[in-house]
């Protein structure tokens, strides 16, 4: 006896659509409460171990940022407040209200991002870009909507068309 479904396995392997793919950049998952005491290398990596996101050494201290871990020399893309003095002592917090700080072993805090609402996880991603994400999923903050003097091939020009329309004309 020939089992029923037979007949029928061509017509299912013709007409089934393709499996799709998806490009979505792998990450890391860096949860509420999460945080790095400051020293040189602390950080979050990416799930390639490409880029980093943490203490880096700056003058005579460190700084927090986001660099390339390929090359013989750390390559910065991103630093936050990069202004501001070196820090020597404190601690890089994703906080349980979902606030991403810098705390200084005084007490004092400073905010490293402006997220919209307060974040539900963050994620260092394999594009070198470090974000964080609401309990949606949704993207709230990130190193390339809050760009410096460097940047990654992935990172998003900001008025980009706009200059290749007045290029072309």
């Amino acid at each position: 006896m020939v089992p029923f479904f037979l007949p029928v396995l061509p017509f299912m392997i013709f007409v089934s659509p393709p499996p799709t793919v998806s490009a979505q950049p792998k990450q890391t998952n860096i949860s509420l409460g999460s945080s790095l005491a400051a020293s040189d290398g602390a950080s979050w990596s990416s799930p390639s171990g490409h880029f980093a996101f943490g203490f880096y050494p700056k003058a005579k201290g460190l700084a927090i940022g986001v660099w390339l871990t390929t090359t013989p020399k750390k390559t910065v893309v991103w630093t936050a407040n990069r202004d501001d003095p070196p820090i020597t002592d404190g601690y890089l917090t994703l906080t349980f209200d979902g606030r991403l700080l810098c705390s200084a072993p005084s007490g004092a805090e400073k905010a490293l991002s402006q997220g919209s609402e307060p974040a539900a996880l963050a994620a260092m991603i394999d594009t070198g870009n470090f974000v964080l994400y609401n309990l949606k999923g949704v993207i709230i903050w990130s190193t390339f909507s809050s760009p410096t003097d460097a940047s990654t091939w992935a990172e998003p020009v900001p008025g980009w068309p706009a200059l290749l329309q007045r290029i072309g004309s």
